[in-house]
C-alpha cells in the first residue's frame, strides 16, 4: 500500500514544476473572465508558476465545468464553479459531473449583488414605479434576458411572477448585448452586476437603478434601495464564484492551491482590483464553499417551482 502511494507523493514534492491552466467556463471579456486573470496574476507569483486562463464556454458553463471535473488530478488543472450550476440544475439542464463526487473544492473567489437598471427614458425610480407602468400598460414591459439558465433572468422572472406583472422577455445571446438594447430603448429594463458594465451608463444618465439585491445597502449606491426594503423580502442575491480542482488531487496540492488563492484574494492590490471590476474578493474554506452551493442549489429549485405556480 505504501508503494502504491509513493507516485502521488512524488508529484506533490515537485509541484508546481510546469504551468497550471485555470479553465473559465465563460467567454473572454467577462465577469468571470476578468476576475480569473487578476486573481491568477497574483497566484502566480505566490506559486512561482505560470497560471494561465483557458476559456471554455458553452451549454451554460457546462463545457468548461466537465473539464475541470475530467482533467488528471494533478494540481495542473483548476477552474471556476459559479452560481450559474445551482441554476442549470433548477432549470433541469444535463450535466455530465457530479458536483458532489468530481471535485475537490478550494475557496469562494467572489461575490456581489445585482442591480436591476431601467432606461432612463422610463423615468423609473423603485420598484413601485415598474409595477406601475406593468399594471397601466399590460404586455408592453420589456426586459433583456441572456438565456433562461441564468440567474438574471430567473430572479427577474420570479419577481414578474411574485407581483403578478406582465413582463416580455427579448433574448440576447451576452450581457454586453443585453445592456446595450437596455440603454438604446430597445428593451426597458435588466439585472445586471452591480459595479460592472452597467456603472457608467448610470454615471452619463442613461440609465437609472430601480433596486440592488443586497441584504443591505451599498456603500457605493448609498441611495439605492434594496428590493427587501421595497417589499419583496427574498430577493436577495448575491452572484458568486468559486474555485475546484478534479476530485483526487493529491491532499498537499490542495491545501497549496487553496493557500495560494486566499492568500492572493486577500492581497490588497488584487482586492482593489476585483472591487474595481465590480466585484468583493470572498476567501473562504473548501467547506464553506459546499455550503454555498448546496444553499444556492435549494433556492433556485424553490425559485423555479414558485414561478411554475
Amino acid at each position: 500500500m505504501t508503494v502504491g502511494l509513493l507516485p502521488s507523493v512524488a508529484r506533490a514534492a515537485d509541484w508546481p514544476s510546469r504551468p497550471i491552466r485555470w479553465i473559465v467556463p465563460f467567454g473572454a471579456g467577462g465577469g468571470a473572465d476578468v476576475t480569473s486573470r487578476i486573481v491568477a496574476a497574483e497566484l502566480s507569483k505566490r506559486l512561482d508558476t505560470q497560471v494561465f486562463i483557458d476559456n471554455k464556454p458553452g451549454a451554460s458553463s457546462v463545457i468548461g465545468t466537465r473539464q475541470i471535473a475530467e482533467a488528471d488530478p494533478d494540481g495542473y488543472t483548476i477552474g471556476l464553479l459559479t452560481v450559474v450550476h445551482p441554476v442549470n440544475v433548477a432549470v433541469g439542464q444535463k450535466i455530465p459531473y457530479n458536483v458532489d463526487t468530481d471535485f475537490a473544492y478550494l475557496t469562494q473567489l467572489t461575490q456581489n449583488p445585482m442591480i436591476l437598471v431601467a432606461n432612463a427614458s422610463k423615468s423609473f425610480r423603485s420598484l413601485q414605479d415598474v409595477l406601475d407602468y406593468a399594471q397601466k400598460n399590460p404586455g408592453k414591459l420589456t426586459a433583456a434576458s441572456i438565456g433562461i439558465a441564468t440567474p438574471h433572468h430567473l430572479l427577474l422572472q420570479w419577481l414578474a411572477s411574485q407581483k403578478k406583472m406582465q413582463m416580455v422577455f427579448v433574448p440576447f445571446r451576452s450581457i454586453p448585448e443585453a445592456l446595450q438594447a437596455t440603454v438604446s430603448g430597445e428593451t426597458d429594463l435588466m439585472l445586471i452586476g452591480a459595479g460592472g458594465a452597467a456603472d457608467k451608463f448610470v454615471e452619463d444618465g442613461k440609465l437609472t437603478v430601480v433596486g440592488i439585491t443586497s441584504k443591505k445597502r451599498s456603500a457605493d449606491m448609498p441611495n439605492v434601495a434594496t428590493f427587501v426594503e421595497q417589499g419583496v423580502p427574498n430577493l436577495i442575491e448575491e452572484s458568486w464564484y468559486g474555485m475546484v480542482a478534479p476530485a483526487k488531487t493529491p491532499p498537499d496540492i490542495l491545501k497549496r492551491l487553496g493557500d495560494g488563492l486566499r492568500a492572493s484574494l486577500n492581497d490588497d492590490d488584487v482586492k482593489k482590483k476585483i472591487k474595481a471590476a465590480g466585484a468583493e474578493a470572498m476567501p473562504s474554506s473548501g467547506a464553506d464553499l459546499v455550503g454555498l452551493l448546496k444553499r444556492d442549489t435549494e433556492k433556485y429549485q424553490r425559485i423555479v417551482q414558485e414561478i411554475k405556480k
